[in-house]
């Protein structure tokens, strides 16, 4: 799932390299930075996954990541390929049993430890990753642009910078 979902967003973002710097900076800032913040949302999402599985601080601060992609787009594309990248590392350690047992982590929102099936918790990640580009592709189509994002029996065996 991650390595699939890395790749998905290495399409997406060479896809984005294509359009001229005014036209997505454009895109970026349009009806209130919308697709920015899309953009955004999706890399806090996987930042606080990223946290939370890892159980350390190391990656970039979620709410640094907030309205990044409008700040910073270069930026933005550095952290998002990071975390794929980060993610990616992180499946490769697990074994067989990789999805087997809880994830625990501090949500501050309700003031408690939470615990769910780490399964659970990696399926919400691939969800909600695909989830995003499909809300991303969907606002680019309303902008009369189609990026081709292949399906899953398409994902390529070997890869250089999938690494």
């Amino acid at each position: 799932m991650a390595r699939f979902n890395r790749w998905q967003n290495h399409l997406l973002l060479e896809y984005l390299a294509t359009l001229p710097v005014p036209r997505l900076r454009g895109l970026l800032m349009a009806r209130e930075g919308a697709f920015g913040d899309l953009l955004s949302r999706a890399l806090v999402r996987d930042l606080i996954w990223m946290r939370r599985l890892e159980q350390v601080s190391e990656v970039l601060h979620p709410a640094l990541a907030e309205g990044l992609a409008q700040v910073d787009f270069s930026a933005w594309r550095r952290e998002r390929l990071n975390v794929d990248a980060l993610l990616v590392a992180w499946a490769a350690r697990q074994g067989p049993e990789g999805t087997s047992g809880q994830l625990y982590w501090y949500a501050p929102e309700s003031g408690r430890v939470v615990s769910q099936p780490l399964g659970l918790c990696l399926t919400q990640v691939f969800w909600a990753q695909g989830e995003a580009r499909g809300r991303v592709c969907e606002y680019l189509a309303r902008e009369g642009l189609a990026p081709d994002l292949p399906d899953l029996l398409s994902l390529p065996e070997d890869v250089e910078w999938m690494g």
